[in-house]
């Protein structure tokens, strides 16, 4: 075999070759390639590490031929990590991901991951880019903030969409959370850039610039549903809108109807066919239907009817 560069300076120990053509590099042996120390590539006795290194901020270093580039122990018998004849760079196996998201394989036999480590008051992130300039450098992103303690997302030109603060509220569209869950379309003006006073208990919040609602939406077949629950039962009470007849219901004492609106506006009170604009019945009980009380200060009171 031959060395063919300009100069080539050995020192402090001997490179040998075996049969199979392996390089090795006895203690403290420094191989020169160029002038002067152009190219270096040695071994540091007094820290066991081997070095391959090349002069000036510009130079690259290559290496490169076979299918795969493989980082093994010295034995070569475990492979640690490899570059395959694709460029995707598997650790701790040789077999890629899923063909979607195979560009980097992490494998562990136990528990298994990564970790970005950043200043205690920087950022650690993960950017969605779909070009090299301006924000498609950043469409998307997962951006950890150390000096708030937040994890924040991010999408559309990398505009910030939900976050989860340090409390673990988390925000849509807002960046100070006023409950454990905060949606926001636009500002309300309360309290502004403060998240404290809601009402007592809140742990969901609607804010918006305009009218605020909450949607659901089911098939014309089934039912919607609010509930309210306690240790003894999750659905104690609840309100109920039932498509199959269009009616709202409202049940209380385990999920027992005691009231609703019929699809005509019929309210009926102990009946679920109200049969006028109030149906108030009491069948299976003596007792009185309605209970009228006023105070004793003399006022007027009474129960009108009128008609037009």
């Amino acid at each position: 075999g031959q060395v063919d560069c300009d100069t080539v300076d050995i020192r402090n120990g001997k490179i040998t070759s075996d049969s199979s053509g392996n390089m090795a590099f006895a203690d403290d042996v420094v191989a020169n390639w160029g002038a002067g120390s152009d190219g270096r590539i040695f071994y540091e006795n007094s820290t066991d590490e081997f070095h391959i290194r090349c002069p000036g901020a510009t130079a690259d270093i290559i290496i490169g031929g076979g299918a795969n580039t493989r980082f093994t122990n010295e034995d070569g018998n475990t492979e640690y990590a490899r570059i395959d004849d694709s460029g995707r760079l598997l650790l701790g196996t040789t077999t890629e991901g899923h063909v979607d998201v195979d560009n980097l394989t992490i494998e562990d036999s136990g528990n298994c991951g990564m970790t970005i480590r950043s200043g205690s008051s920087s950022a650690s992130s993960l950017y969605f880019a779909d070009g090299t300039t301006g924000s498609a450098e950043y469409e998307g992103y997962i951006d950890y903030q150390h000096s708030v303690n937040a994890l924040r997302f991010g999408s559309g030109g990398g505009s910030e969409r939900m976050r989860i603060d340090s409390s673990g509220n988390v925000a849509i569209n807002s960046t100070i959370p006023r409950s454990k869950l905060h949606v926001a379309n636009g500002n309300s003006n309360y309290n502004p850039g403060n998240p404290t006073g809601l009402g007592a208990g809140a742990v969901a919040s609607l804010e918006s610039s305009g009218d605020v609602a909450l949607q659901f939406l089911s098939s014309t077949s089934t039912d919607n549903f609010i509930y309210f629950g306690d240790t003894d039962s999750a659905t104690t009470g609840s309100i109920q809108y039932d498509h199959n007849v269009n009616a709202l219901l409202f049940n209380v004492n385990g999920g027992n109807e005691r009231m609703r609106i019929s699809d005509s506006g019929n309210v009926g009170i102990g009946t679920t066919s109200p049969s006028t604009l109030l149906d108030v019945r009491n069948e299976s009980a003596a007792g009185n239907y309605a209970y009228f009380e006023a105070s004793s200060d003399g006022g007027a009171r009474g129960l009108q009817f009128s008609s037009s």
